[in-house]
């Protein structure tokens, strides 16, 4: 986010995951979707973006606050010519 110059909040959490899969990160989100979490959080949303295999999080622990986690899937990515 500082890198896009987008004020950090201090309920943002980005994630790199790698792994064997195509989309570790989408695996990931599947699972927590499928996880009991502690009774004071539950995940409100969750959105997929297949073409980037990454997911964003929306994580409640209460009324008043959340947590926002973004799950990419690191991956290589070849171009012809620089920029």
């Amino acid at each position: 986010d500082r890198i896009l110059g987008i004020e950090q909040q201090p309920n943002d959490l980005d994630i790199v995951i790698e792994g064997l899969k195509d989309a570790p990160a989408l695996a990931l989100a599947e699972k927590l979707e499928a996880t009991t979490l502690p009774a004071e959080m539950q995940i409100v949303k969750i959105q997929r973006f297949e073409r980037f295999g990454s997911a964003h999080l929306e994580i409640s622990r209460s009324k008043s606050h959340s947590i926002y986690c973004d799950l990419s899937s690191a991956r290589k990515e070849d171009y012809e010519s620089p920029g």
